[in-house]
Order: structure tokens, then C-alpha cells, then sequence
């Protein structure tokens, strides 16, 4: 886990949270299997498509699978352009984030001009990005940026 998503490392005491079940009226959910879940990921890949929206869930969700995983993970996120990710080789599954603030081609692309003024979009081109993400097993999509500037030139 990078020390920057991390609660336990930057000093939370109450580690409590980590064991809460959600559990709604006149419903039974079982409890979480990581395991489970990294058999049905095995030889597969899982990409978080989006904005720091996403990236949350990326971390969320390694953080469920982090007890699950060998003691021998090399659990180090690696950075390659605008793709985040992690590999566990026992599982041989890839599981990341490909930051795309708006899923398509803008001009916010890059994590450094991501709060740039000025934003443009082509809204009619995803290939640039698509082709990072188009051998995934398992897409998620989420972005909060579209709804935080009405005001953007749409090219």
C-alpha cells in the first residue's frame, strides 16, 4: 500500500473500522472472502478507469484483498504513464488504475496539468486511452470531474 492511502501509517489509532459489516434488515451477507475473489481474478485483469474517484477505490479495494494476499506480494503500486498498478504473481492477476479524469481525450489528461484552467475535451475520441485498458478482463468507470466544471469547451 502507498504510504500516502494509508490510515494505519499516518497515525490512526482506532483500526476498529477494518472490521465493520455492513448488514441490512431481513438480508444475510456473508462475510468477505478475499480469497475467493482472487481465484475468480486469477490469470486475469481488473482496471479502475477514472479520477481520484476511482484511485479511492483502487486503494479500498486493495486494502480488502491486502490479509488475502501471499506474505511474498511485492504489493508496490507501479507507476507506467497514466496507468497505476499491482501484479501478484501467485495469482497471476493485474489489478490498477488508468487515470482519465474525463475517459476521454482532454487536455487534463496528465496527473501534473489535471487542475489546469481552461479544460477541453474531445469528447468523440477514447482511443488514446482505450488502448491502455483494452486487454483488461474487468473495467470500472467512475469520474466526479464532469460534474464539478459545467463550464468546459467541448471539442
Amino acid at each position: 500500500m502507498e504510504d500516502n492511502y494509508s490510515c494505519e501509517k499516518h497515525g490512526r489509532k482506532d483500526l476498529k473500522y477494518q472490521h465493520w459489516r455492513w448488514q441490512p434488515h431481513n438480508c444475510d451477507i456473508p462475510m468477505f472472502n478475499g480469497t475467493a475473489l482472487l481465484e475468480k481474478l486469477r490469470g486475469k485483469k481488473l482496471i479502475f478507469v477514472g479520477d481520484s474517484m476511482n484511485r479511492n477505490q483502487l486503494v479500498s479495494f486493495l486494502c480488502l484483498i491486502d490479509p488475502f494476499l501471499p506474505k511474498s506480494s511485492n504489493k508496490k503500486l507501479i507507476l507506467k504513464g497514466n496507468l497505476y498498478y499491482f501484479h501478484d504473481t501467485e495469482y497471476n492477476t493485474t489489478i490498477g488504475l488508468y487515470w482519465s479524469p474525463y475517459l476521454v481525450e482532454s487536455n487534463a489528461d496528465l496527473v501534473l496539468t489535471y487542475r489546469a484552467k481552461g479544460r477541453a475535451v474531445r469528447i468523440d475520441s477514447i482511443e488514446n486511452h482505450a488502448r491502455h485498458w483494452n486487454d483488461a478482463d474487468f473495467l470500472v468507470f467512475d469520474t466526479y470531474v464532469w460534474w464539478s466544471n459545467p463550464m468546459m469547451t467541448l471539442m
